[in-house]
């Protein structure tokens, strides 16, 4: 049956003429207005015409014999990507090489998009004439075949032939699956199938009519199953990956083009695409091909999908950040298309941080759907559909296909795997399948919905329905209460090397993320915020954009790094210089030797903190009243030669070093013991056989380094003594400066190196006196409890975990803190605390991690609990950004005050709808808490907001208000000032 079903396949396509083939091949992509201005020379079938991401206009002309009554289509399989436009610069399709490497092996089916009809490219004499845009790679970023043309020809099809192939190829697999679930229908269809196949190879008459009169009515085999999928059009889309960002933007014209001429094709074709980020590099592009999509949005046949503006990392981005991707996602799709969204849609994200529920929910979604937590590699995870429990106790409701796939062929076998799969089938029998091409994009083929409409109900399927997904998840949602609860994080077991790799790109976003805060924060004291405000909106948009969830983890390719660490580098400018500008200050660098009378920093935490300011020849500590820039006390000292490299010692703390650099001993003064039990901050260079985004499990029993000590150094600036350590692995240097201030149970150490150990991850490591069988994280707006333990597969699946500012390991009376600068990756197993420091490999990015690094981390030793020792504060002093100023002018009274230090804010800003203020608080320890606020500004009313700023409700008239916190609860407070001129 498979080589007759091969043979109709063959017999689709007749070839009636071929086109002659002009390109011009360019480094970069150049718009469709200026193509005709590049210098074009001939090709032909076979020639190679790129490398890898070369672009190329390529102009097609060729004259269709008038004696041809068939319509005619193009055929085009250049093994590249490629979009044929029309003559107004529209874009109208999308075409994709076979060859791609999209499945791996096949399993998810031909990628391949090839045809397109002549007719409107066709003049009244047969002419054609054809452009087209093309992309030198497959959808995952290679070049196969060389690169060559290997088909660009005139075809007709016999539609009759591809409506039996399509029955036929159907049909067989319906059968095969039926030899163990259905006896009875197996027979039915193969009596049947052996009765077409006979008609076929006869070639008698009608053949193909009696034919499909044949499959027409094994089509209609009846089902037994009691189960419904809801299907949606779906082209998952990274915006880098193993291809650069600028390619994201033309392989999304070519999804969003293809999507549009399906629902040309197929009435019942429904298509859903998250990210606004995408339909805004669409929109500015290709505004004609925009139009179209608004059109069939309105028209509800295309489903915008997803509340963030791109499909973020939810690891590692921070708290407000996660804000602001819901932020201007959802509003630009209300803006643009009028559309509320529900939903919350991350197919591909590698875990999902505890208190994303809450964000979820306070941001107006209902509904949140993935496919990824079913990648786990040790345990799988029990529930499909499920209501998922947040830190704080916020509950939505989620749905995980049941395929395991977001790139589904739609054939009987992933349809089947959605029924049978299924854990939630004794509750109830609905499911969601999404079909398509992903990850590269493409979208859905004609393929696709030739199979789907084919395998609605027949035996032993389930019955299916082409719909939106909110329909899909409306319809459960009337249910939800039925279904379990998951609590907390959903921690996936697989990719943990992506808290570490790329750490540059790390580095960056948590600069980006304290500097806008901090820069948001002097806008609103210095009444400036209105200034600034689209620009910063810019800003931010760009950096959300890095945080995408294959750029912020570490898993594209080394010319996604080298572009957007480049623009890190022009933002991170940007947003010094309008710091300065609202300051009327010059902002100081560490390296200029200037006394600290002519300084002032600015503090924009609502507790008293303190700014270090180290530089050549001087050490320097600003404290500085909450919110304000005006100083508590000014200390400054002057470097001097130190005496001992093996000993740190004052009021607190007495250090041991050894002689490799690490550290012997801790005492802890004020308790008489020991912090560590063994070797600390050992520099330890692990064997890393694995790719960016995974680490082995079995990496500590592989071989290992330690870094060797070249020499060290000792400093004094007055009582703060300094440690400089410098160390080699092979090619690789590092120096490691460790500092001590007085009276501070805190150690410090500060890291610069130059990496040059390929297939290597940098760690240290705490092993420490104090007991626990848990350790507690600092994650997005709180903090969460992981096991220390490996007393089953799930605990010891957890080797390596997200943190964020922190991680702490106590048992109640003592404990110890890491606090980090931009390290996200911990081991908090055996009661050692052990940081991920730089994780080097070849995959994707090449020669990935090479180069300069810094970082800080600094241990914190502390009585009581992380809550007693106020863990979260000290950490959040240690990252925030305190810019430091030459100036004469004071920024004026801080713009508010919070009587509870167990409440912070992540924002203060002015808010998207008019110059009303936006200021986010929450509870950090996970206790309920209550605080008084008090506006330092003139105010007409505050109120409460969601995280979006809708749906405010007034909470008061003056401009103080009492506060009730639930453990870990965000607020949104809007602040209406007063109006100028109204008394």
């Amino acid at each position: 049956m498979k080589n007759l079903i091969n043979k109709l396949k063959k017999q689709i396509n007749t070839k009636v003429g071929s086109f002659h083939i002009e390109g011009a091949v360019t480094e970069e992509p150049v718009p469709f207005e200026k193509r005709e201005a590049l210098t074009f020379k001939e090709y032909k079938i076979g020639d190679s015409w790129g490398e890898l991401f070369s672009c190329g206009w390529f102009h097609l002309t060729g004259k269709i014999d008038p004696s041809i009554s068939y319509p005619v289509s193009l055929k085009l399989d250049m093994n590249c990507e490629a979009l044929l436009y029309n003559a107004y610069g529209v874009p109208v399709k999308g075409f994709t090489n076979g060859s791609s490497a999209f499945g791996f092996m096949g399993h998810l089916g031909d990628p391949g998009k090839y045809y397109y009809p002549l007719s409107d490219f066709t003049s009244s004499n047969g002419d054609v004439e054809l452009w087209l845009d093309a992309g030198m790679n497959d959808l995952f970023g290679n070049v196969k075949k060389k690169g060559r043309i290997e088909i660009v020809e005139m075809v007709t099809r016999d539609m009759t032939i591809r409506e039996l192939y399509y029955d036929l190829n159907t049909l067989h697999s319906l059968k095969l699956a039926c030899i163990r679930e259905d006896r009875q229908a197996y027979r039915i269809y193969s009596r049947g199938l052996r009765k077409a196949a006979g008609i076929i190879r006869s070639r008698k008459g009608s053949w193909t009519a009696d034919a499909l009169a044949v499959t027409a009515e094994l089509l209609k085999t009846e089902s037994r199953a009691h189960h419904e999928i809801s299907s949606i059009g779906h082209a998952h889309l990274d915006l880098a990956w193993l291809w650069p960002v600028r390619e994201s933007y033309r392989k999304g014209a070519r999804t969003f083009a293809n999507a549009l001429r399906l629902m040309d094709d197929y009435e019942d074709f429904y298509f859903g695409a998250s990210q606004p980020q995408l339909y805004e590099w669409v929109k500015d592009q290709h505004p004609g091909l925009y139009e179209q999509i608004k059109e069939r949005v309105a028209q509800g046949r295309w489903e915008v999908q997803g509340g963030m503006w791109v499909e973020a990392d939810t690891n590692i981005s921070g708290e407000e950040a996660l804000v602001r991707q819901m932020l201007y996602g959802i509003r630009f799709y209300e803006k643009e298309f009028g559309i509320r969204v529900k939903s919350l849609w991350l197919p591909d994200v590698f875990g999902y941080s505890g208190n994303m529920p809450q964000i979820i929910k306070k941001s107006g979604l209902d509904y949140f759907m993935t496919i990824k937590i079913s990648w786990n590699d040790t345990n799988k995870f029990p529930h499909h559909s499920f209501n998922w429990e947040g830190i704080d106790g916020s509950r939505i409701f989620a749905h995980m296909p049941p395929e395991g796939e977001y790139n589904s062929p739609a054939n009987v076998y992933y349809l089947l795997k959605s029924m049978k799969n299924y854990r939630e089938k004794q509750l109830d029998n609905r499911t969601l399948n999404l079909f398509g091409v992903g990850d590269g994009g493409g979208g859905p083929a004609p393929s696709h919905m030739e199979r789907l409409r084919r395998l609605n109900g027949p035996a032993p399927m389930a019955k299916l329905r082409i719909e939106p997904s909110w329909k899909f998840f409306e319809k459960l949602s009337g249910i939800k209460e039925k279904f379990p609860v998951f609590k907390g994080e959903l921690y996936l077991e697989k990719h943990r090397g992506t808290y570490t790799s790329q750490g540059r790109v790390k580095y960056y976003n948590r600069r980006m993320e304290q500097k806008l805060k901090t820069l948001e924060t002097v806008l609103i004291q210095t009444g400036r915020f209105g200034d600034f405000k689209e620009e910063l909106q810019t800003i931010w948009k760009e950096v959300l954009l890095y945080q995408f969830h294959d750029i912020l983890p570490g898993s594209s390719i080394k010319r996604v790094y080298s572009e957007c660490l480049t623009r890190y580098k022009i933002l991170d400018e940007r947003i010094d210089a309008i710091t300065a500008e609202i300051c009327n200050a010059r902002l100081v660098s560490s390296e200029e030797e200037i006394s600290p009378d002519r300084l002032t920093v600015y503090n924009p935490l609502p507790v008293q903190a303190a700014s270090r300011r180290v530089s050549e020849s001087e050490y320097q500590i600003f404290t500085m009243e909450p919110l304000s820039d005006i100083p508590v006390n000014i200390k400054s000292w002057t470097k001097e030669p130190g005496k001992d490299v093996r000993m740190m010692e004052n009021s607190q703390l007495k250090l041991r070093f050894k002689k490799d650099g690490s550290i012997a001993s801790i005492l802890d003064k004020s308790t008489g013991k020991q912090v560590h039990r063994a070797t600390g901050n050992r520099l330890t260079v692990y064997t890393d056989i694995a790719n960016a985004w995974d680490i082995s499990r079995h990496y500590r029993l592989l071989p290992k380094r330690k870094m060797r000590l070249l020499r060290s150094e000792s400093f004094t600036y007055g009582p703060v003594q300094e440690i400089v350590q410098h160390y080699r692995h092979g090619k690789s240097s590092l120096v490691l400066t460790i500092r001590l201030e007085p009276d501070s149970q805190r150690i410090d150490f500060g890291i610069r190196t130059d990496w040059q150990s390929s297939r290597t991850m940098l760690r240290t490591a705490f092993p420490l006196t104090v007991k626990s069988e848990t350790a507690v994280y600092d994650i997005q707006f709180g903090s969460l409890e992981r096991v220390t333990t490996n007393k089953n597969k799930r605990e010891r699946a957890q080797y390596e975990a997200c943190g964020h500012n922190w991680a702490d390991l106590n048992d109640g009376t003592r404990g110890a803190a890491l606090f980090t600068d931009c390290k996200y990756g911990f081991r908090i197993k055996n009661n050692t605390i052990d940081l991920n420091l730089i994780k080097s490999t070849n995959h994707p990015a090449k020669e990935g991690d090479l180069g300069e690094h810094q970082m800080a981390y600094s241990l914190y030793i502390h009585r009581g609990d992380h809550i007693d020792a106020r863990v979260d504060e000290k950490a959040m002093e240690f990252n925030t950004w305190m810019p430091v100023m030459e100036s004469e002018d004071s920024l004026g009274a801080a713009p508010f005050e919070l009587d509870n230090s167990n409440i912070t804010y992540s924002t203060l800003k002015e808010s998207e709808d008019g110059n009303d203020l936006i200021l986010r608080l929450y509870e950090r320890n996970g206790r309920n808490e209550s605080c008084r606020l008090k506006i330092n500004r003139s105010t007409d009313g505050i109120y409460e907001t969601n995280m979006v700023e809708e749906d405010p409700v007034e909470l008061s008239r003056e401009d103080t208000i009492s506060l009730n916190f639930r453990p870990f609860e965000v607020k949104t407070i809007k602040i209406e000032l007063k109006k100028k001129g109204v008394k």
